[in-house]
């Protein structure tokens, strides 16, 4: 039995024939009507000897066109930008190089059963987006606990329960939570966020008094809290 290529050349195969789609596609653009439909887009470096897919946006596909597997993905363990929109297929463990080697990941009405723990796997993302996609966790601490070069995260309309993390990581951005159920009081801790630029914690089940010092983040120019108790 002859051994599985590796991944890198596969990678590198997959390069290759995204190369070649789209000089096909050039090629019949000035005869074909141009498509509103775009299932995906994926950005390959200049490495050699195989270059390498570092970037992969899947889009309005379904569980019967797109297959996730553990096997398929180690395929893609150079990655550094995965994007699902509007793909309902469920998630899956990633391999461990691909998860290390993450930098952004989102998935937007995308990928069914998600919980915190399997976001907080994705420990080198600064970038992190979830949205219309419910996630099982007892609160934004199961996420956020692990991811310490995060600068923004978004996890909006999830069904998120619990309540504000006391602790957040101090290079943090862009922080929506909006539209879940978290409960509590906003701690005072999201005031020493000095590079902090958007809040948006609106839908919540939030009560208390805002703190007094969220004035005082000069970088914030977006701040949302309605729609709260």
């Amino acid at each position: 039995m002859k051994p599985l290529p590796p991944p890198a050349f596969l990678a590198g195969v997959f390069c290759l024939l995204l190369f070649l789609q789209s000089s096909s596609s050039a090629a019949a653009a000035t005869t074909a009507a141009p498509s509103t439909h775009h299932p995906g887009t994926a950005t390959c470096d200049a490495g050699k000897p195989f270059r390498h897919l570092v970037s992969l946006r899947l889009a309005n596909c379904s569980a019967d066109s797109v297959a996730l597997s553990f096997t398929a993905l180690k395929a893609l363990s150079t990655l550094q930008s995965l994007s699902f929109f509007n793909c309902p297929v469920s998630a899956v463990r990633f391999p461990s190089d691909l998860a290390l080697n993450l930098r952004s990941f989102s998935a937007v009405r995308s990928l069914h059963h998600l919980t915190g723990i399997w976001l907080s796997r994705l420990v080198n993302v600064t970038d992190l987006t979830v949205s219309d996609v419910p996630v099982n966790a007892s609160g934004p601490y199961v996420i956020l606990g692990n991811l310490k070069y995060l600068k923004s995260i978004t996890v909006s309309r999830a069904n998120l329960t619990g309540n504000l993390p006391k602790h957040w990581q101090s290079n943090l951005t862009h922080i929506d939570f909006s539209g879940n159920q978290l409960k509590g009081r906003i701690p005072n801790s999201i005031t020493l966020l000095e590079n902090l630029q958007s809040l948006n914690l609106s839908s919540n089940q939030l009560n208390g008094e805002i703190p007094t010092e969220i004035g005082d983040l000069i970088r914030l120019k977006n701040l949302t809290l309605s729609s709260n108790s």
